[in-house]
């Protein structure tokens, strides 16, 4: 009898071991079928499925894939996958490398030669990459470099960074909160280094995901339409509930190329709005006119002209205190509506 119960469950084992890859080779490919059919239903898709390994080629107007499965195979974890995506209207062939750990964790890697991101406002990445860690209570971590960028418009407007490095860490507070961290740092071509460390907290997961979908509706949507003034109301929504929630934004650091140093935080539930530090004067002119050119698309004098007039302004309302090479910046909102209320 016991000899029977052995061979029962070494023939169990067998079964699943021998069956689990080919199970999460059709989980893998009805997933990802289901996600082109409703997302690309004009792509073509073929599969060549496999026992361990299977792959797909998916081939649309805007992009074409070439992926290739690998079933829990020995160090690949539940299922891994690697392949080349080439974007068309970017003109980017993208390396990709991910796994599913047999703990649950993503790891994806992705990496191009270069990426141009198009539009009235054109970002240039020189050898992007980007690495992407999901653990599964939700821990994630998203780090990206490159040997340089350029943000560019038709008009004049630009900039440009050498070696730019991104990381960004979210950490699980709850079911429903989170609180990220997020470092940035860049280094404009012959200016020292800028950088921004930013820490959020109260992240409500919820609202993050009603308006992630309000902003790609509004994206998709013809200016004016009824689609866009819909994916407005719905980003409106989704921020007074994250607003709602606590949301906290700390700027523990704001340096731009090593002449100007800003900190502070910001709590839009209570309006409250605190930004110290000082600058050089031409360095916060030379950014903000960039900064506002490229955002508003108008030319590099009207930008600059825009910056100076706006310093004058803040200058004016008693935020700043403006010198003819130094900027100070003090502006505390609550302690202005606490003194008005006074």
């Amino acid at each position: 009898m016991k000899k029977l119960i052995l061979i029962l469950v070494l023939l169990t084992a067998a079964t699943v071991a021998l069956g689990l890859p080919a199970a999460i080779g059709w989980f893998v490919q009805k997933g990802i079928s289901s996600t082109v059919d409703e997302r690309l239903p004009d792509a073509q898709v073929e599969w060549d499925r496999g026992w361990f390994r299977s792959g797909v080629r998916i081939e649309d107007e805007d992009f074409s894939a070439r992926l290739n499965f690998r079933h829990a195979s020995p160090g690949a974890g539940w299922v891994s996958v690697d392949g080349l995506i080439n974007l068309v209207e970017a003109a980017a062939a993208i390396d990709i490398d991910a796994r599913v750990s047999l703990g649950g964790t993503l790891t994806v890697n992705a990496q191009a030669p270069a990426l141009d991101v198009p539009g009235p406002v054109t970002w240039q990445y020189d050898a992007p990459s980007l690495r992407a860690v999901a653990e599964q209570g939700g821990d994630t971590r998203v780090s990206g470099t490159a040997d340089g960028l350029l943000v560019v418009d038709g008009i004049g407007n630009r900039l440009a960074f050498a070696e730019p490095v991104l990381d960004f860490k979210l950490d699980s507070e709850s079911m429903q909160t989170a609180s990220g961290r997020l470092t940035l740092t860049a280094r404009r071509v012959g200016r020292p280094e800028s950088r921004i460390m930013v820490n959020i907290s109260s992240i409500n997961a919820n609202a993050i995901a009603e308006l992630v979908q309000a902003l790609r509706q509004l994206a998709g949507a013809e200016p004016e339409s009824a689609a866009a003034g819909l994916g407005a109301i719905g980003a409106a929504s989704a921020w007074q509930q994250l607003a709602a929630a606590g949301l906290t934004v700390e700027l523990d650091e704001l340096v731009l190329d090593g002449q100007a140093r800003l900190s502070g935080r910001w709590i839009p539930d209570n309006r409250q709005l605190t930004l110290n530090g000082e600058g050089d004067r031409a360095t916060i002119v030379d950014w903000w006119s960039n900064i506002v050119g490229l955002a508003q698309q108008i030319p590099p004098e009207e930008g600059r002209s825009r910056a100076r007039q706006t310093l004058e302004d803040l200058a004016a309302q008693g935020a700043i205190t403006l010198g003819r090479r130094q900027v100070t910046v003090n502006i505390d909102s609550q302690a202005a509506a606490e003194a008005a209320i006074e």
